[in-house]
């Protein structure tokens, strides 16, 4: 069956919402740290990349930029111990990409936070390794209390609002499989068509379909106001960042089919 799920984004083709709508339907799938690592190098057929790692922490520690934190990491292929390196010496803390990261939870361009910081102790141990770009993403749950980052790199790394947009859209999708690979009886406690009203999820629907709250209060009847205000009912009893993690969140959990 074909599915309906819809992106109303300019930057992104037709090709490109297809290839989204098959990563994410995998990564509904995945259980298993190994299935995700298989996953992820099959992404470049979206944007162009050489090396990936995956990043899940406690939040209080991730903004604290303490040293020694507790983190679970997923090396997809990143060259020469390069990742152990990086938290063994504690490089997290001045960091740049991080730094940005946690202020803004928002997508990433690795040359773009060092134009911003004198300090340039890191980029010169990436460009021995051939890197000297990337992108990272991630998701921050303040309910849960923690947060995960995925980082991408790539000498010639596709650049613009294109790679933005994919990831942004992309990202939540990792963050559930990874969160279910790490902590497997949480989603399984969950009962989501119970926890919803039966509004929210017509409301969850539309959502899915790339539809606004204009859009959606235009089909309800209803005010624009009043879906907002289920949206964000949705997105607090998800334990969601966002109306795209909520969207995860419900496909996840087989309550919205992609």
């Amino acid at each position: 069956m074909e599915s309906k799920l819809a992106y109303n984004d300019t930057s992104l083709s037709r090709q490109d919402t297809l290839n989204l709508i098959e990563i994410c339907n995998r990564a509904i799938k995945i259980t298993r740290i190994n299935e995700l690592k298989k996953l992820i190098p099959d992404l470049d057929y979206l944007f162009l990349f050489d090396y990936a790692y995956c990043f899940y922490a406690d939040l209080k520690e991730l903004m604290a930029l303490t040293k020694n934190p507790q983190i679970e990491y997923l090396d997809v292929n990143f060259p020469n111990g390069l990742l152990e390196s990086y938290l063994e010496l504690n490089m997290h803390i001045d960091d740049p990409v991080a730094k940005e990261y946690i202020k803004t939870f928002e997508v990433q361009n690795w040359k773009e936070c060092f134009k911003k910081y004198q300090n340039q102790g890191l980029l010169p141990i990436l460009k021995d390794n051939e890197i000297i770009d990337g992108y990272t993403h991630g998701v921050i749950n303040t309910n849960l209390g923690t947060a995960s980052s995925f980082s991408f790199a790539n000498t010639f790394l596709d650049k613009g609002d294109r790679t933005k947009t994919i990831l942004s859209i992309l990202i939540p999708h990792l963050n559930e499989a990874y969160n279910r690979c790490l902590n497997p009886q949480k989603r399984n406690l969950l009962h989501l068509k119970t926890i919803l009203t039966d509004r929210e999820l017509e409301t969850l629907k539309w959502l899915k379909l790339g539809k606004t709250s204009w859009e959606i209060s235009v089909i309800l009847n209803i005010s624009e106001r009043t879906v907002n205000f289920h949206i964000n009912n949705i997105i607090k009893k998800l334990n969601a960042t966002n109306r795209t993690h909520a969207v995860a969140i419900a496909c996840s959990m087989g309550v919205l089919e992609m």
